[in-house]
C-alpha cells in the first residue's frame, strides 16, 4: 500500500511541474505555406500564400493576401492584402486593409490603416488612423507618445509625419510634409502643406496655411486663408483668402474694364 502511494505521489509530482503541450485548435489556412509554423497559436485564419507563415504562438489573427501578417507573433491583428502587416511581430489590435499598409509595423498596436502603403513605415506609432493611399506612410513612432494619435484622410495626408503626434489631417495632401510637429488640425487638400515643424496650427480650407513651415498656433479658416503665412505665430484669419495680404486680388478685375481703357496692356497677361 506505501508503495503505491509513493507511486501516486512521484506521477503527481510529475504531471504538476513538467509543462504539457498545448495544442493548436481552431484555426483555419487556404494557400502555400499559410499557417505553416503554427505551433500553439489559436483560432487564426490565414487565406493567401505565406499568410501568417511564421506565426507561432499568436492567436485571433485574420489575414488575407499573400504574405500578411507573413512574420507575425501579435494577438488580434486584421490584415487584408498583400505584404499588410508582413514584418509584424509584437503587435496586437492592428487592422491593416491595402497592398502594404502597415507593412513594416514591429511593437504599434491599436492602429487603423486602410488603403494601399497607408501607415507603411509605422513601427511603434499606436492610436493612429490613416484612410486613403499613402497616408501617414512615413510615420515610425518614437518613445512615449511620438508618433502616435495621428488621424490622417486623404490619399498621402500627413505622408511625411515621423514622430509627430495628436495630428489631424483630412484631405489630399493636408499636411503633407509634416515631420515632428503636433497638435495641429488640417481639414481640406493641401491644407498645411508645407508645415514640418509648426505646432498647434488649424487650417479648415482648400490651400489655408499652405505655405506654413515653422510658425506656431495659427488659425486660419476659409480657402487660402493665410497662405502666405511661413513663420509666423498666433494669426487669426477667417474667410476666403484672408490675411493673404500679399495678394490682393486687383489684377483680375481689370479683365472686366473695357479694353479701350487700356489700349496698350494685356489683359490676358495680368490675369
Amino acid at each position: 500500500m506505501q508503495k503505491h502511494l509513493y507511486s501516486l505521489t512521484i506521477c503527481f509530482l510529475i504531471t504538476l511541474f513538467i509543462p504539457q503541450t498545448v495544442q493548436a485548435q481552431s484555426n483555419t489556412s487556404l494557400g502555400q505555406q499559410a499557417l505553416q509554423s503554427n505551433t500553439t497559436g489559436t483560432e487564426n485564419t490565414a487565406l493567401g500564400m505565406d499568410a501568417l507563415r511564421n506565426n507561432t504562438t499568436g492567436r485571433d489573427n485574420t489575414a488575407t493576401g499573400k504574405g500578411a501578417l507573413a512574420n507575425n507573433k501579435g494577438d488580434f491583428n486584421v490584415a487584408d492584402g498583400a505584404g499588410a502587416l508582413m514584418f509584424s511581430t509584437g503587435t496586437y489590435d492592428n487592422t491593416a486593409v491595402g497592398t502594404e499598409a502597415l507593412s513594416l509595423d514591429s511593437f504599434g498596436c491599436c492602429n487603423t490603416a486602410t488603403g494601399s502603403l497607408a501607415l507603411f513605415s509605422n513601427g511603434i506609432g499606436f492610436w493612429n488612423t490613416a484612410v486613403g493611399y499613402q497616408a501617414l506612410m512615413s510615420n515610425t513612432g518614437g518613445p512615449e507618445y511620438d508618433g502616435s494619435g495621428n488621424t490622417a484622410i486623404g490619399n498621402m495626408a500627413l505622408f511625411s509625419n515621423k514622430t509627430g503626434h495628436g495630428n489631424v489631417a483630412n484631405g489630399i495632401s493636408a499636411l503633407f510634409c509634416n515631420g515632428t510637429a503636433s497638435n495641429s488640425t488640417a481639414c481640406g487638400n493641401s491644407a498645411l502643406y508645407s508645415n514640418t515643424t509648426g505646432q498647434s496650427n488649424t487650417a479648415i480650407g482648400v490651400w489655408a496655411l499652405e505655405a506654413n513651415t515653422s510658425g506656431d498656433e495659427n488659425t486660419a479658416v476659409g480657402r487660402l486663408s493665410l497662405e502666405s503665412i511661413t513663420t509666423g505665430t498666433r494669426n487669426t484669419a477667417i474667410g476666403t483668402d484672408s490675411g493673404a495680404f500679399y495678394k490682393i486680388r486687383i489684377l483680375p478685375l481689370l479683365a472686366q474694364v473695357p479694353l479701350l481703357m487700356f489700349p496698350a496692356v494685356s489683359v490676358t497677361a495680368l490675369v
